[in-house]
């Protein structure tokens, strides 16, 4: 049986479960996956991820998956690491982490 010795983290910001709380559905290809991964984690992170009162709020995700991303402050660099400018900036002032609670609204979208 294969087993994988290390989970990649930036699986977390492509699996998909059609949630609000997921990230969108794309299809991936073999020779561009490095970017595609960074590129899931980055508009996972930008789109999910904001601080209010000192308090970076994540997606659940990081919480119940710390592990995968080398606990709490593994998950942290992970997301300043996809963060754009004005929220890395944000992030910079953090004192505390908080895990918004999943969103199960399923996630429609249709196209116009």
């Amino acid at each position: 049986a294969f087993a994988p010795s290390r989970v990649e983290p930036r699986i977390h910001a492509a699996l998909v479960c059609a949630s609000e709380g997921c990230p969108p559905i794309a299809f991936y290809e073999p020779t561009r996956l490095e970017g595609q991964l960074d590129l899931a984690m980055r508009h996972f992170v930008n789109l999910h991820v904001h601080v209010e009162g000192g308090r970076a709020h994540l997606p659940l995700v990081f919480g119940h998956y710390a592990a995968d991303f080398g606990g709490e402050e593994g998950a942290f660099e992970l997301v300043r690491a996809h963060a754009d400018p004005p929220l890395a900036a944000a992030l910079g002032g953090v004192r505390s982490i908080v895990y918004d609670p999943w969103d199960w609204r399923f996630a429609v979208r249709l196209a116009t």
